[in-house]
């Protein structure tokens, strides 16, 4: 929960996350993006008897031979992939499954841009603006955590937002802050805003 995991590069599959051996996750308000697998699944693979749920997740602008965002596989061994209130980039045909694999959607599935602040620059807050704020699924069984990846509040704006971001009206930081070291201070808030 709350990740943001970006840049990855795997020879085989699950350039952002690899699920394997019958193990069944639960993904939560992670921002994936710009992952590469060589074979199957830039965002997250999933193979031999594998249940990951994914809530809340966007998933970007990841690549790889088979199924750019998500892929299951091994007829021998099928996953079965579930995902609601989450951003795939490509939609439903960014999802890729080999015979007997396959994936349960649930509500709240988009496919829009999601408007990080600066991608290119490994800025993924969401911008006032993203498609991703109050569109995230809440309640009972979705193991959100109070706090996203910054320590601000989960439900900052009515309901959980899509992503490791969660909306807030706040100045951040990125680099280190120690002396000698240069920062840059970022300020998300609403257009014409002082």
């Amino acid at each position: 929960a709350n990740n943001i995991i970006v840049h990855n590069d795997s020879n085989k599959g699950g350039g952002g996350i690899d699920c394997w051996r019958e193990s069944s996750p639960t993904i939560t308000n992670n921002t994936i993006s710009e992952n590469h697998a060589t074979y199957g699944g830039g965002g997250i693979s999933c193979h031999e008897r594998c249940f990951p749920k994914v809530v809340n997740t966007i998933l970007w602008n990841n690549s790889a031979a088979a199924g750019n965002e998500v892929w299951a596989g091994t007829a021998t061994e099928p996953s079965v992939l579930s995902i609601a209130h989450s951003n795939l980039s490509g939609g439903l045909a960014s999802a890729y499954f080999e015979r007997g694999s396959g994936f349960v959607i649930g509500q709240g599935i988009i496919e829009s841009d999601p408007l990080f602040v600066d991608a290119a620059a490994d800025d993924f807050h969401l911008t006032v603006v993203s498609p991703c704020i109050n569109a995230g699924g809440q309640g009972a069984g979705l193991e959100l955590r109070a706090r996203d990846f910054e320590g601000n509040d989960r439900i900052g704006l009515g309901r959980a937002d899509i992503g490791a971001d969660e909306a807030a009206l706040h100045l951040y930081y990125r680099g280190h802050a120690v002396p000698g070291d240069e920062i840059s201070v970022g300020c998300i808030g609403l257009p014409g805003m002082a």
